[in-house]
């Protein structure tokens, strides 16, 4: 179906606190955390690790609920089905695992998918397809139902770092090393739209809740925000002598978080358009965050 109602605009949320503060903290691996995905439904949150296992964690009481174990390298990539009962990781092995974690297993493996590492996986909100960004330069879209490729996207010249959804919809949006950014219609495999403006690697792509804005950040620690609408760039924001690793929109649409290399979450306040404030608790560079 082309258009599904939004479920997140019934909602009235009120804006991300710029005061928040660091509530708990869980040492999940041992290695460095690639992703995390959060549940719709339930307050668990599941990280994806360069030690090669996932986890799932009890956001309540920090305890460790699930491991799981089968890829051969790394895992960067991580999304919960939106019905809540399976799991996607993909990452250095090239392959996209769906997980069953109610019964504990494995439901199926899309081997050697990709030419390279997979990055990000998203699945769609009806739950029927996956979508998958590599640094081979392409997106590939994954029927749940046939087990089977369903089409692939080829527009991007370098690896595709930021992958997502205009939230209940069939359009997604792609960030890439090479420069672009660009939204694509999932039916037909085009290209509906690509901004240009970044002048280093784009290390992600989130639309706001609503769907009209998408943001984008890059190695240069650089973050516009775009109108899809309008097809122009609304603004440009330096976090400074950074990389950019990764973004959420709260919302409201008035804040967007920023996950950045020196350890610190950066706040940008949309309506001025300026850097707000930043959060700090981490040891590392931010790699994967969401606003709930």
């Amino acid at each position: 179906i082309d258009a599904r109602p939004n479920l997140y605009l019934s909602e009235t949320p009120e804006p991300f606190s710029e005061r928040a503060t660091c509530q708990k903290k869980i040492d999940a691996h041992p290695r460095g955390i690639g992703g995390m995905a959060l549940h719709a439904k339930k307050q668990i949150v599941a990280t994806a690790s360069d030690d090669c296992s996932w986890k799932i964690w009890n956001l309540d009481n920090a305890e460790n609920i699930m491991t799981g174990e089968g890829h051969k390298d790394w895992i960067a990539a991580i999304d919960f089905h939106p019905a809540g009962s399976h799991l996607c990781t993909g990452g250095g092995d090239k392959s996209v695992k769906v997980w069953d974690f109610i019964n504990s297993s494995i439901a199926h493996t899309f081997a050697d998918v990709h030419t390279g590492p997979v990055w990000k996986l998203r699945f769609h909100d009806t739950g029927d397809f996956i979508l998958s960004a590599s640094g081979d330069g392409s997106v590939k879209l994954f029927d749940l139902h046939s087990l089977k490729m369903r089409q692939q996207f080829r527009g991007h010249t370098d690896s595709v770092n930021g992958l997502n959804f205009q939230p209940f919809t069939n359009f997604f949006v792609t960030g890439s090393a090479d420069k672009t950014t660009s939204i694509w219609d999932m039916r037909t495999g085009l290209t509906v739209q690509t901004f240009y403006g970044h002048l280093n690697t784009i290390n992600d792509a989130v639309f706001s809740i609503g769907g009209q804005y998408v943001s984008t950040c890059d190695a240069d620690g650089i973050v516009k925000m775009w109108d899809i609408r309008m097809v122009q760039e609304l603004l440009t924001i330096d976090t400074g002598d950074v990389i950019a690793h990764s973004l959420a929109f709260d919302k409201s649409t008035k804040s967007l978080a920023v996950g950045c290399s020196d350890a610190e979450i950066k706040l940008i306040n949309i309506e001025k358009g300026e850097l707000s404030g930043s959060l700090k608790g981490h040891d590392d560079a931010v790699t994967s965050l969401y606003i709930n």
